[in-house]
């Protein structure tokens, strides 16, 4: 059998220890009650994915996030490691501190967004995490875009007309 193994890419990512992982892992759990639960071994897998993409300035509303999940998992699987699902990439992705992403927000029809890109170009990472060990505030989430043609601050106005 053969079998061809490419090299990650170049983002300057610095792997952090086991206890790191899991101390990150129990920030974001604290800070951000709003991500489904996740459990550490799959945070930590999806942490070192995360950690090979690179960052863009804004997110990408083409590109659903279901799509980074496949992503991750793909370059898991070119490690011959397991899988893991959106929460655990969701949670990589605040926890690494240096990806920009927009929260699901019902109101304004905003999908999950995240503002990575596995092959460039882009920003390499900052191990921003580092920072978020330290206390620094989880700083990276984008207000949610406006819908066509809705004023600033809420959804657009209409007036009801009988004839």
């Amino acid at each position: 059998m053969v079998r061809i193994t490419e090299s990650l890419p170049a983002t300057g990512f610095a792997l952090p220890t086991a206890a790191e992982v899991i101390q990150l892992a129990g920030i974001i759990r604290r800070q951000c009650g709003w991500i489904h639960p996740f459990d550490n071994d799959s945070f930590g897998r999806a942490f070192w994915a995360i950690g090979h993409q690179f960052r863009l300035r804004d997110t990408d509303r083409r590109v659903m996030f279901h799509t980074h999940v496949a992503r991750v998992n793909e370059l898991l699987a070119s490690r011959d490691l397991p899988a893991v699902g959106g929460p655990s990439v969701l949670a990589s992705v605040v926890a690494h501190g240096d990806v920009f992403y927009r929260r699901h927000n019902g109101r304004f029809g905003q999908l999950l967004e995240v503002a990575l890109s596995h092959v460039g170009p882009g920003a390499s990472c900052a191990n921003a995490w580092r920072g978020v060990l330290r206390g620094e505030a989880l700083k990276c989430e984008l207000p949610p875009r406006q819908p066509p043609g809705a004023p600033l601050g809420g959804l657009p106005s209409f007036t009801l007309y009988r004839v």
